[in-house]
């Protein structure tokens, strides 16, 4: 399989699970839409999962979506663009007009909630007490902690106005449908976009021993406002059972466990053979290297394996530029240069961290071509400093999200 070969594969796999398509499948036929519906949308795929609505409810739709990137919309949905992976001015702006959104909202008026990964940053109401800054330097912290993502989203909920269940409890519509696109390894819906429809079992208490543990700082308003909660001096995020969650419905339309049986399909149709791992990826980044050197020692074994997940990596405050799927593929081209393979590594969103790449395809003349060029990968990785270098190597995939 070549370059274009791999290319090809990934955006098939992506487009057989895009927002669009799973939206228009889910809600072609469904009763109650006839006369329209109110759009509360957010995430990376806000704009694709709005499209896909639009497709099939055969009535107007109105409301808003907080995305990444601006997209075309179907008439009568308003655009707010926010930040990611950290939050911006935009993100505060999508998050008040989703608040907006759904308290305007009568209650005969059906709301379909669109939901997808990276909406904790993209659409992000700091919580009373808190201002912006505090909660760009807390995501910050936490991302670069090494934290899997279900304990940065969990500290997320406790720090907004609209995550855990919170956007959710200010509708007063009699019927709602939450329509959830996940990016989640663990596969808990209350973690896709930190959950800002869905009850939420986790406590301020546990958020503040999660962050001791991480051993970080956080900013000085954060950290008060999670040693208040624990304390009980604030009020806690709305938890499972909460009656004014329960006339929401949720659908999981796909998530991580989805990409690599629909990657090896796509192989399949295009005449290649290949194998799904049977499990999403859970863990540090350097277990999933770890794993994918053994399944690259010589000997038997798949021609092409699909794996998907989201590892874990921390990053220094001084780090270069780069993703996790970048930094991924360096370790791959140095450990096994001069040897007869290729990786592709991007995310399944179309963007690697806050770069201009989706990730990069490296090979066993990966490391040679760096040598060849002056590029010290060494300093590249240790500096987690992948971008510039996979781009001066022609290695990068170019972002598409």
């Amino acid at each position: 399989m070549n370059r274009p070969d791999l290319v090809a594969l990934y955006r098939r796999t992506l487009a057989s699970l895009s927002g669009e398509t799973l939206v228009r499948a889910a809600l072609s036929g469904e009763p109650g839409l006839e006369r329209g519906a109110r759009v509360v949308a957010l995430g990376k795929a806000a704009c694709a999962m709005a499209r896909g609505a639009a497709l099939a409810v055969p009535g107007r739709l109105t409301g808003r979506v907080a995305a990444h990137v601006a997209e075309r919309l179907p008439p009568g949905l308003e655009l707010f663009v926010g930040g990611h992976p950290l939050p911006d001015a935009g993100s505060e702006a999508a998050g008040r007009a989703l608040l907006e959104t759904v308290e305007g909202a009568p209650e005969e008026e059906p709301v379909l909630f669109l939901v997808s990964g990276g909406g904790s940053a993209i659409a992000a109401a700091p919580a009373p007490g808190l201002g912006l800054a505090d909660k760009i330097a807390a995501t910050r912290v936490l991302l670069h902690s090494g934290a899997a993502i279900d304990q940065v989203n969990a500290v997320r909920k406790h720090l907004s106005a609209i995550k855990g269940g919170q956007l959710g409890v200010r509708s007063r519509a009699r019927r709602a449908l939450a329509l959830v696109l996940s990016d989640v390894p663990s596969g808990a819906l209350d973690m896709v976009a930190s959950g800002p429809t869905c009850p939420d079992p986790t406590t301020f208490a546990e958020c503040l021993e999660l962050v001791r543990g991480l051993g970080v700082e956080l900013p000085e308003a954060a950290r008060a406002r999670l040693e208040r909660g624990a304390a009980v001096l604030v009020a806690e995020t709305p938890k499972p059972g909460d009656a004014r969650l329960a006339r929401i419905e949720h659908r999981l339309l796909a998530g991580p466990s989805d990409l690599a049986p629909a990657a090896a399909a796509q192989a399949a149709a295009m005449g290649f053979a290949a194998q799904a791992a049977p499990t999403v990826f859970q863990g540090q980044l350097d277990r999933l290297f770890a794993e994918l050197l053994a399944r690259a020692a010589p000997g038997g074994g798949p021609r092409l394996f699909a794996l998907a997940g989201e590892p874990a990596l921390r990053v220094p405050a001084d780090a270069g530029s780069g993703g996790r799927m970048q930094h991924l593929a360096l370790l791959l081209a140095r450990a096994l240069a001069g040897r007869r393979f290729q990786a592709l590594c991007a995310g399944s969103d179309g963007r690697d961290g806050p770069t201009a790449h989706a990730g990069a395809i490296v090979d066993g003349g990966t490391a040679a071509r760096a040598r060849a060029l002056g590029i010290d990968l060494d300093r590249a990785v240790e500096r987690f400093d992948s971008a510039p270098a996979l781009a001066t190597l022609g290695a990068a995939l170019p972002a598409f999200a």
